[in-house]
């Protein structure tokens, strides 16, 4: 259930950390992480799209945006 998923989120959120992208509101994003794995998506996606908005210099409410498009 939705544990299972804030696992999935935390794990792709600490990958994105660890190669170095800077985000500062874990606690805000991972439940819009989980929502998104609950809805279909997969990691790699997630992780990409972050990604790409991080570089862009967006905020976090663009990425909630576009993880649950």
């Amino acid at each position: 259930g939705s544990a299972v998923m804030l696992n999935r989120a935390a794990r792709v959120f600490n990958q994105l950390v660890i190669d170095g992208f800077e985000i500062d509101d874990r606690d805000d994003l991972l439940p819009a992480m989980a929502e998104a794995l609950a809805n279909g998506r997969n990691e790699g996606e997630i992780r990409k799209i972050i990604a790409e908005i991080l570089e862009d210099g967006g905020s976090p409410r663009k990425i909630r945006r576009a993880l649950l498009r």
